[in-house]
């Protein structure tokens, strides 16, 4: 449980949506793809193996629990949408939230990320 309130997100290998760690990450506001088959944890070397990559400890990964996808590195996010909606999106969002600091979409939207 230690392991799951420090964690960003959780990845798991069996499993599935009503599994304990899909529950209990949903229940902790974080992301989570349960069922990732092909990954083999390798303690002993600090690293995550999917297929032939290897993938060193403390690698920027993102998890998406929506899309059930887990990613190398940082997707971004796209703000360039020009007819109005992005920010009239995040403009319900400020309410909802209080926020007023008036940040600039990139900084919103990776708050918005980081959370998860």
């Amino acid at each position: 449980m230690h392991g799951l309130a420090a964690a960003p997100g959780v990845v798991t290998g069996l499993g599935g949506p009503t599994s304990h760690a899909a529950v209990v990450a949903r229940a902790m506001g974080k992301a989570a793809v349960v069922a990732a088959a092909g990954r083999t944890v390798d303690v002993a070397a600090g690293c995550v193996r999917v297929g032939e990559r290897v993938v060193p400890e403390g690698t920027l990964i993102t998890v998406d629990g929506t899309g059930g996808e887990v990613v190398l590195g940082d997707p971004g996010v796209a703000t360039a949408i020009t007819d109005g909606l992005l920010h009239r999106l995040l403009d319900w969002a400020d309410e909802v939230s209080g926020d007023r600091t008036r940040r600039p979409d990139q900084e919103r939207l990776s708050a918005a990320h980081a959370r998860l």
